[in-house]
């Protein structure tokens, strides 16, 4: 019972109350963006930025909230034509929540001592070596982040599940290659706008 609220809780929690929710997760992380200088440039994507105004932010954000939206809603209404607006715009907010941690590793003191490195032009790549505690940090940032993106991907699913009735093999395939394409259209769109 408990694993419903950590990995589907949009079945368990009202579709109002959730798009509160969604909406508040969304302003909140735009604004970490922005204070880190991480944009959210694709669905499960974060790099640092310098020059990412607040603007930009929470325009690069909802790209990649609607986007999916409108591709997994289409790919819903296929699958059922009684799939509402709401659930799948829902499941999109949700799926977003933990990639709003990525800017809080990226900006870990050990995490820019490395990136210094990485973009010193007097080193070069293949002269860079990193002490122990750095490729610990790169280790454990690493296990961290394919967990959120696992994660992200998980909520996606369930949420996408629980919005249309999936339940055939195809419906997860479909799924698979909405999400791919949705990941690199967000690329494509947020990059032509920055």
């Amino acid at each position: 019972m408990y694993w419903t609220y950590i990995f589907n809780p949009l079945a368990k929690i009202s579709s109002k109350a959730f798009m509160l929710i969604g909406l508040i997760s969304a302003v909140i992380g735009s604004f970490i963006s922005q204070f880190y200088f991480t944009i959210y440039d694709g669905l499960i994507d974060a790099h640092t930025y310098y020059l990412l105004t607040y603007a930009q932010a929470i325009t690069a954000n909802m790209i990649t909230i609607i986007l999916p939206c409108i591709l997994l809603f289409i790919l819903g209404r296929t699958i059922n034509p009684k799939t509402r607006m709401i659930d799948v715009l829902n499941t999109s907010f949700l799926y977003r929540i933990p990639i709003y941690v990525f800017p809080f590793f990226t900006n870990l003191p050990a995490m820019k001592s490395i990136e210094a490195k990485i973009n010193d032009p007097s080193i070069g790549i293949r002269n860079i070596q990193f002490s122990p505690d750095e490729t610990g940090t790169i280790v454990w940032i690493s296990i961290l982040s394919i967990a959120l993106i696992t994660y992200a991907i998980t909520l996606m699913f369930f949420g996408f599940k629980t919005a249309t009735n999936a339940k055939k093999t195809w419906h997860y395939i479909a799924f698979a290659g909405i999400f791919i394409i949705g990941e690199i259209l967000s690329k494509i769109i947020i990059r032509s706008i920055l």
